[in-house]
């Protein structure tokens, strides 16, 4: 009602004008909502990269503790062997391979470091037979024990698992 009052109020040389304003003030509202649009689109994308960034960075830092974690591991396993704990040493072990297992299926992700799996690779290996050897010793305990040999692996392992752990420090600067 009040829109037909008006325009019969409005003297006829302005109409083109008030028509020519509406019009232009329409154009501009549809230009407004699309920068608004394209801003909006825009803020996704960027939570969006934020978004896998934060992940992929508390990935890494899940991985750098549980390398960390896995160092740690290692002394304990040693500390087993060298006390003649061999049923710990090789429960240990066993846990300590599936970590290592695990880690590497992160790590061949990751193409940056595409030269570990190669070196776990090796260093899984050598486990591996430790942990037989070990489990040998178990259920026969006159079957002799490289101590020294499997204390090796364990430290080859862990200088490789140091390695990575320095990387990933590298590349979180």
């Amino acid at each position: 009602i009040g829109s037909c009052l008006f325009a019969h109020s409005v003297h006829p040389e302005y109409e083109f004008y008030i028509s020519i304003v509406a019009s232009s003030s329409s154009i501009i509202s549809v230009l407004v909502s699309i920068i608004e649009i394209i801003h909006v689109r825009n803020t996704t994308e960027a939570v969006s990269q934020s978004l896998d960034e934060t992940k992929r960075e508390i990935n890494e830092f899940l991985s750098f503790s549980e390398i960390n974690e896995m160092t740690r591991l290692i002394d304990e396993i040693e500390a087993y062997i060298n006390d003649n704990h061999y049923e710990s040493a090789w429960l240990k072990l066993k846990d300590f391979k599936g970590q290592l297992d695990k880690q590497s299926a992160y790590i061949e992700k990751m193409h940056q470091f595409s030269d570990f799996p190669k070196k776990l690779k090796m260093q899984k290996v050598h486990l591996s037979m430790d942990i037989r050897n070990l489990f040998k010793k178990i259920n026969d305990t006159s079957t002799p024990l490289e101590k020294n040999v499997i204390i090796d692996h364990l430290d080859s392992t862990k200088e490789c698992l140091n390695e990575l752990s320095g990387r990933l420090k590298v590349e979180r600067l």
